[in-house]
C-alpha cells in the first residue's frame, strides 16, 4: 500500500494488475442502469464482498476488483490475483452475471498484464 493507503498505487505489493474488456455483444456496456451495478457488477458463482461502490470496488477470495466503464465496455481489473486463469475465470463469471442482469451476451478481452 502506499502513503495515500491505497493499493492498487503500490507495485510492490504482489504479481500486478491483470485488466480485462468486459463488453456486451448488443450494447457495449450491457445496457446497464444505475440501479443495476450492484447486482451485476459481480461473479455470478462466488461470493463478493464491496469494498466501495463510490469507486465500483468489490473483493473475491481476497482478491480486490475495480470496475470501470469506457467506450470499448466495462473494464474489469484485478489487484494481485493468485493467477491469470484465476482473475479470467472470475471475469467469466462477472460476465455472465452482467448478460444475465443486462439480458444479452458478452464477451471478455484481455486488456493487461503485469510484465
Amino acid at each position: 500500500m502506499n502513503e495515500e493507503g491505497d493499493p492498487w498505487e503500490d507495485e510492490a505489493s504482489g504479481i500486478g494488475v491483470f485488466s480485462f474488456i468486459i463488453r456486451g455483444f448488443t450494447d457495449r456496456e450491457f445496457g446497464l442502469r444505475d440501479e443495476q451495478l450492484a447486482e451485476a457488477l459481480r461473479p455470478k458463482d462466488r461470493p463478493a464482498s464491496v469494498i466501495s461502490w463510490a469507486r465500483n470496488e468489490i473483493e473475491v477470495d481476497g482478491v480486490r476488483i475495480m470496475f470501470s466503464a469506457e467506450p470499448p465496455g466495462w473494464m474489469v481489473s484485478f489487484l494481485n490475483p493468485p493467477s491469470e486463469a484465476w482473475a479470467l475465470e472470475v471475469a467469466s463469471s462477472i460476465r455472465d452475471q452482467m448478460a444475465e442482469v443486462g439480458g444479452q451476451a458478452g464477451e471478455i478481452s484481455l486488456l493487461s498484464r503485469p510484465e
